[in-house]
């Protein structure tokens, strides 16, 4: 389930299926932006540039108590998407007069471009699945990227996905390769680059 919620008590039956006795309750996952603000000294810079854009909500999931009824539960923001996020040190290899004009109040709209390119939205990436969420209605269409062939469950695979910025996409290569550690021991290493 997760790395804390310890399983006391298992399968269960129940008169609607089966239940599970935890020691913690689930906590459900924040959202992207949460997540980059637990961490700033990776993701400071990036946390800024959204909160000056104001484009918080592109990264939130939340419950929408004004658009909820009873039994139809609505939610705001974006509930799947990847993001490439660049962080402090992909903003520090920028020159620093760019970088002060992208924070100036002249340069919100080159900012807001290089955050969309960095973001596809309704796309979530996974070494081994892309999801795609179609229309409003949260269907979802899973695409495998390998298909096992043995015990080898290494793979390369390109793929191309739209970013949030018009006309745009991104050239992934998600390369799964077996490293030998020791005779007859493997270890499988994803990796994710984009062009």
């Amino acid at each position: 389930m997760n790395f804390y919620a310890e399983i006391l008590v298992s399968d269960k039956k129940a008169s609607n299926g089966y239940f599970h006795t935890i020691k913690y309750p689930l906590l459900p996952p924040g959202s992207l932006f949460d997540e980059y603000y637990i961490f700033p000294e990776v993701f400071s810079t990036l946390t800024s540039a959204v909160q000056k854009l104001e484009a918080k909500h592109y990264y939130d999931w939340e419950y929408d108590h004004e658009k909820s009824k009873p039994g139809h539960p609505a939610f705001k923001g974006f509930g799947l998407a990847t993001n490439f996020a660049p962080d402090n040190l992909a903003f520090a290899k920028l020159p620093e007069g760019l970088k002060r004009f992208l924070f100036s109040p002249f340069g919100g709209n080159v900012l807001a471009k290089i955050l969309m390119y960095h973001y596809v939205p309704k796309t979530l990436l996974l070494s081994e699945f892309v999801y795609h969420e179609k229309h409003h209605h949260h269907e979802h269409k899973v695409v495998s990227l390998w298909e096992a062939e043995g015990d080898d469950k290494s793979f390369k695979k390109e793929i191309e996905v739209p970013t949030a910025l018009a006309n745009s996409t991104l050239h992934i290569s998600i390369d799964k390769s077996r490293v030998p550690l020791l005779d007859g021991m493997f270890l499988l290493l994803p990796l994710c680059e984009r062009g």
